[in-house]
């Protein structure tokens, strides 16, 4: 959360931006006791928890690691170097898949980077590392920063093994559990894959970016009718679809028109309300925005040489 620093820096350079929606995250509210959250989780997911313990006790010693220094300031700094390496190892069966924003987690500049932040988040006591072995052999791991009681998730992974089905599961059940006995206020699981989450997660939230378009350059303005038409079109069709059914269209899944000229996406100022003060589900329908977005400034897509200035950040709600 920047908590709005993103689109106050902008507009302390006298800058407008546009505001859409980007990602829905997965958050745990860490309230209450673990025997109260845990009751609260569906019944035949509890018992495949139960039955992914009982097959790895069985097949073995289980471990637990948790390691969460106080930092330099305190003189809890150690890198725990043999820990992280023991993740590795695991991403490393894994083929190390998957991308954290846009970073291929299997590159080695990507290594590098996630090394650097480590060492940095130990220095300032914001590292959480957790491990999960089976007689000696580490099997699963998460790797978070915190700050505050707030928890961020921001690499996980598993041994493909079969004989270790349901590991990560194992593991992520260990670490709430201790997240709860530490007084921990909330963890975010962070965006994507939101299907394997919802068993876990009490609520989502919705991440968001701000992005300047050049009103100097005609390729530009291009981008931003586009995105304005995708949107518009794409709220024309559910609003369709609605009538069709019979049903009611639902403001809070429509994208509110740009506040600029009655609509239009001509003026310099097109900051969209993207809804952010509607409740949101546990069974949330598609991002509207990101695919109004897709193709005009998406994930990792450049703009043109003369598409003037962007600038992007992101806050959750």
């Amino acid at each position: 959360r920047d908590r709005g620093r993103t689109r106050t820096a902008i507009e302390t350079c006298s800058m407008t931006s546009r505001e859409s929606k980007w990602d829905t995250a997965a958050v745990i509210d860490v309230t209450g006791s673990w025997e109260a959250y845990l009751a609260a989780r569906p019944e035949s997911w509890r018992k495949k928890l139960d039955r992914y313990e009982r097959l790895l006790q069985e097949a073995g010693t289980l471990e637990y690691v948790r390691y969460r220094p106080a930092g330099t300031a305190l003189g809890d700094d150690a890198l725990r170097e043999d820990l992280y390496e023991e993740c590795d190892l695991v991403a490393s069966r894994g083929g190390a898949a998957g991308t954290i924003d846009g970073m291929v987690l299997g590159h080695p500049n990507t290594g590098r980077l996630l090394r650097a932040i480590h060492r940095h988040a130990v220095e300032a006591g914001a590292a959480d590392l957790n491990l999960l072995r089976l007689n000696g052999r580490p099997i699963a791991f998460r790797y978070n920063v915190h700050l505050g009681g707030c928890v961020e998730t921001l690499r996980s992974g598993c041994d493909p093994d079969g004989l270790f089905d349901g590991a990560g599961q194992v593991l992520m059940a260990r670490w709430l559990e201790d997240s709860f006995h530490r007084g921990d206020r909330v963890i975010h699981l962070g965006p994507g894959n939101i299907d394997a989450k919802q068993p876990w997660l009490t609520r989502l939230v919705h991440s968001y970016r701000y992005t300047k378009f050049s009103t100097l350059s005609p390729r530009a303005q291009l981008l931003t009718w586009s995105s304005w038409l995708k949107a518009n079109v794409r709220q024309a069709m559910v609003a369709a679809g609605d009538r069709y059914l019979g049903q009611p269209a639902d403001p809070s899944q429509q994208e509110t028109r740009d506040s600029a000229g009655e609509g239009s996406p001509g003026g310099n100022s097109s900051r969209g309300d993207s809804g952010s003060s509607q409740p949101v589900g546990l069974n949330p329908p598609g991002n509207p925005s990101a695919a109004a977005d897709s193709g005009i400034y998406g994930k990792g897509q450049p703009l043109p040489a003369d598409a003037g200035e962007v600038l992007s950040g992101r806050r959750s709600e």
